[in-house]
């Protein structure tokens, strides 16, 4: 698997905008093991999911198109396979655009937020639009927050969270998370951190990523001490990451390697490996950036720690596991705090950043 992504890196094949295929946290509203499957076995999974498609299965439609945005053939580095995966990454967005067509609740979304991330917001809404006069709960709940701060579309709070009402009322998970932020926040009216909170736990409960995400965030930064729960918000944040919430991988990294402690930082780095198994290089240049520097300091202070050792009385050395905060970062050992990018790196979890 792993090696598959290095792959996809190495040869270059994803920088396709050009031909119109939508690559930054592409395949995201396909289930995690559905979306490892179709990468480990890309070539048959195109076969298989092209004769499904052939025999009407609407379904099929935008598996396929993620099938075929992954798919390296064995002669990549050839002219000749590098062909083939660009005709791919083509194939694949002409049955992205085929699967939001036929109305597949996760081509449209896949759609409009492929508009979205050019800038296209109002083509992006009005596919979101179209999925919720469609009936798709995960539609409306897009569009909703488009009305919400109006991307695409005239700002309209109270039509926003009127639908966000509706939607969640009918089990949208995601419209659960996004009015539970919102009355957690406090962004239409005066902040209700109880209706917040009801709301995040019900997509919590219904074993939504997204959810456990916005429910851990919530324990961190809510007002009310009975809200107030760190324990419980690394619990979450271990399960959404463990159904391979993007956000949440990449603060879990960041959380164990603020405590830079050998134990920690391997688990920042277990889940740093965890965010290139699941998502790949199918991320924006913002997340990669942030990923990218956490990955350099973690390493750097691994190095470190396995460098260092003490005298010990019998005359020998044994490794040591420093108590102080310090590690190594492009060569030069500095205490971490005083590294120039601790804050921005670590975030604010670290009592040297708060």
């Amino acid at each position: 698997m792993r090696s598959k992504w290095k792959a996809l890196v190495c040869a270059g094949v994803l920088a396709v905008l050009s031909s119109g295929a939508a690559a930054d946290n592409w395949g995201q509203f396909l289930g995690l093991q559905e979306r490892k499957g179709l990468v480990e076995n890309s070539a048959k999974e195109i076969a298989r999911l092209t004769q499904a498609v052939k025999r009407g299965d609407k379904t099929a439609i935008y598996p396929l198109s993620y099938a075929h945005a992954v798919y390296i053939p064995p002669d990549v580095t050839t002219p000749k396979g590098a062909a083939k995966a660009e005709a791919s990454r083509k194939r694949s967005f002409e049955l992205l655009v085929k699967a939001a067509e036929a109305g597949d609740p996760r081509g449209i979304l896949e759609y409009a937020f492929h508009f979205s991330r050019r800038y296209h917001l109002e083509t992006a809404a009005q596919w979101l639009e179209k999925g919720m006069k469609l009936g798709h709960l995960d539609a409306t709940a897009y569009y909703a927050e488009a009305l919400l701060y109006g991307n695409g579309v005239p700002m309209d709070k109270p039509r926003a969270v009127a639908l966000l009402e509706q939607a969640a009322q009918a089990g949208g998970t995601k419209a659960q998370v996004k009015l539970g932020r919102v009355y957690a926040s406090g962004e239409y009216s005066p902040a209700d951190e109880r209706l917040g909170y009801e709301w995040l736990s019900k997509a919590s409960a219904a074993d939504d990523p997204d959810g456990h995400f916005w429910l851990a965030v919530f324990h961190q930064v809510a007002k009310s001490p009975e809200y107030q729960d760190r324990d419980r918000a690394l619990s979450l944040l271990l399960r959404a990451g463990n159904l391979g919430h993007l956000r949440a991988q990449i603060e879990l990294a960041k959380k164990f390697a603020a405590r830079n402690q050998p134990g920690d930082l391997q688990l920042a780095k277990a889940w740093l490996d965890a965010f290139v198994r699941d998502w790949g290089p199918w991320v924006n240049a913002t997340e990669q950036e942030q990923v990218n520097q956490l990955s350099l300091a973690v390493h750097d202070a691994l190095r470190y720690m396995r460098n260092t050792t003490v005298t010990v009385r019998s005359g020998g050395s044994a490794p040591v596991e420093p108590q102080s905060q310090t590690g190594m970062f492009n060569g030069h050992i500095l205490p971490m705090q005083d590294h120039p990018q601790y804050c921005q790196v670590f975030g604010n979890d670290s009592a040297t950043c708060r």
